[in-house]
């Protein structure tokens, strides 16, 4: 017969007692590191789960997720384009709009931040702020055209 789960709580705390006694730079105390938790979920739900298989777990995972990704890529280099190509150009011309639309206000805000700044304005920090947002979006709009164009 084996032991009581009340039998099995003391021993791991004992077992947690004796690793802590070595100190922080024990060598067991680092390999039994999560261990003892883990022996302690074990009794708490009636597992009988360990490091190892834990890490056994976690590789499959990673096997497959690595698979799916190779597929993917796989799958990905045999599509020439994901956009129906009748819809191109009218995502072409929306994105061109809004890159053209976006430098505009970009060059509206360093106007008032030229302003503001030449005033000694406080709100030239503001116009700063709306000019990266707005180049930053610009930027954004250009590579989604390349990308469109080699699409």
């Amino acid at each position: 017969m084996g032991a009581t789960k009340e039998q099995e709580r003391q021993a791991v705390g004992m077992i947690r007692k004796t690793i802590e006694a070595l100190g922080e730079n024990s060598y067991i105390g680092a390999a039994m590191e999560g261990v003892l938790d883990i022996a302690e979920s074990n009794i708490e739900y009636d597992e009988m789960c360990s490091m190892k298989r834990r890490m056994e777990i976690a590789q499959e995972q990673y096997q497959a997720a690595a698979e799916t990704i190779t597929k993917l890529r796989a799958e990905l280099k045999t599509k020439k384009s994901f956009i129906d190509p009748r819809d191109k150009d009218d995502l072409v011309d929306v994105v061109r709009i809004q890159q053209k639309e976006s430098e505009q206000k970009a060059m509206k805000a360093a106007d008032g931040m030229a302003v503001a700044v030449f005033n000694g304005d406080s709100i030239a920090k503001d116009y700063a702020n709306v000019y990266h947002e707005h180049i930053v979006r610009a930027r954004r709009c250009k590579e989604l055209d390349a990308m469109l164009m080699n699409a």
